[in-house]
């Protein structure tokens, strides 16, 4: 289906999904810069004929996919999971030249589906937003994401709230951020990191001169772990944002 609607220049809907595709804004013929597909209901067939035409798009800069199946399971948990969608659309950021914002908010992608975009956040170069919260990533689907982080250098605003990264998460994204001189805003917000994912967070703003939004709220911090986060950004003084709501 994907090759079809890729290759046909007068096909100008396409019903996946039990919702219409408007194909001219994803081919990019129709001068639109922002579409928002959220929720829609999409499932993996539409995420990946989203994708192919999304690759050789060379006028959207912002997509929201929040709220759907991309990967076959829904809000209450149930299907199939399937990371086939997923991947199409990791693979088409390996190639689109222009999309500056993707949110995917609420599609369970799943660890899998996070290190395939970390895949493709390393070779892409114009991506600044992406919003990954309430997706089912753990530790180890943060782990690539930070990896992905050390060699990326246009990222400025990563969302991932609402998951479950950890303790072990958040380290690996704390080490990242130490050398990392792009990243401006970082949304932590419950993921479960404890008092040793936010003592990594508070080293890594020590030699971190560019974060200048944090929200590490609702994880369980205490309140010594807290305030570690609050006596290096004293010093440091560079957050304009702080988020240490119900820690």
């Amino acid at each position: 289906i994907a090759e079809y609607v890729s290759g046909s220049g007068v096909l100008k809907t396409l019903n996946l999904d039990a919702n219409e595709l408007d194909l001219p804004k994803l081919r990019g013929t129709d001068p639109v810069e922002s579409l928002d597909l959220s929720r829609k209901s999409l499932g993996p067939a539409s995420a990946i004929v989203i994708a192919s035409l999304i690759a050789g798009n060379a006028v959207l800069t912002t997509v929201d996919l929040t709220c759907n199946t991309i990967c076959g399971i829904d809000v209450d948990g149930a299907g199939e999971y399937d990371a086939s969608g997923i991947v199409a659309l990791a693979d088409a950021l390996k190639v689109n030249g222009v999309l500056t914002s993707l949110e995917l908010w609420d599609n369970k992608i799943g660890d899998e589906g996070a290190a395939a975009l970390a895949s493709a956040l390393r070779v892409n170069r114009v991506l600044t937003t992406l919003k990954l919260g309430h997706n089912n990533i753990r530790a180890e689907g943060a782990a690539a994401i930070a990896e992905a982080l050390r060699g990326n250098g246009v990222l400025t605003n990563l969302d991932i709230e609402i998951n479950d990264i950890g303790p072990g998460g958040a380290e690996a994204i704390a080490e990242a951020l130490q050398g990392n001189e792009v990243l401006k805003s970082l949304n932590l917000w419950d993921n479960s990191i404890g008092d040793e994912g936010a003592k990594a967070l508070a080293s890594a703003l020590r030699v971190n001169g560019v974060l200048t939004s944090l929200d590490v709220g609702f994880n369980s911090l205490t309140e010594e772990a807290a305030l570690g986060i609050i006596r290096v950004e004293r010093q440091r003084n560079k957050l304009t944002s702080l988020g240490l709501a119900r820690c």
